[in-house]
């Protein structure tokens, strides 16, 4: 399971990812969760309770990026959490592919597990409207109609994230953004 998923942003509430691991830890699998994007959730929500659970470890995978989180795109570094048993395993396909990341690459990620939770909330891809009594549909069709600036609301990506809007600007040039971005403070 993806969560949250590239490209759509969709969350898979707590509950049903919850419920997964019951149903996979009852069939005797696992339950693979790639949360590569977890650290573009908004503050304060977890994705899951899974790894309070007791043994979670021998049905419970889960796959992070430091890639994304840090800003590292290109190192492909990342992280593989479960039992030293599952890990065993997977090391095997591991070593047959790369050995280790570069020392650099490890040290910019130790770095930034202990530095950069400031940084990382502060560039997330999400930002909050400023129309306290606008919802986030409303907030981006005022975007659109007055500034021709097209976003999506925070709520189509999932529940708590009502009064946000995404950006992306992948389709504007770099000498285009600082425009964009005039048009947005504006409004």
């Amino acid at each position: 399971m993806v969560t949250p998923s590239n490209p759509t942003g969709t969350v898979l509430p707590a509950d049903q990812v919850e419920s997964l691991y019951e149903l996979a830890r009852q069939n005797n699998v696992a339950l693979i969760l790639d949360e590569t994007y977890n650290a573009f959730l908004p503050p304060q929500q977890l994705p899951h309770h899974l790894f309070s659970k007791d043994a979670w470890g021998e049905t419970f995978i889960h796959i992070g990026s430091f890639g994304k989180t840090f800003a590292l795109t290109g190192y492909r570094a990342g992280a593989l959490v479960a039992s030293r048993k599952l890990i065993h395993h997977a090391l095997k396909v591991q070593d047959s592919m790369v050995v280790c990341q570069p020392r650099i690459t490890q040290h910019a990620i130790a770095y930034g597990c202990r530095e950069l939770s400031d940084w990382v909330d502060q560039n997330s891809v999400w930002v909050k409207h400023p129309w306290p009594t606008l919802t986030g549909r409303q907030a981006a069709r005022k975007l659109a109609d007055e500034a021709n600036l097209i976003c999506l609301p925070g709520e189509v990506f999932g529940p708590g994230l009502e009064g946000y809007l995404r950006l992306a600007f992948g389709n504007v040039s770099q000498h285009e953004i600082p425009q964009a971005v005039e048009r947005f403070l504006v409004y």
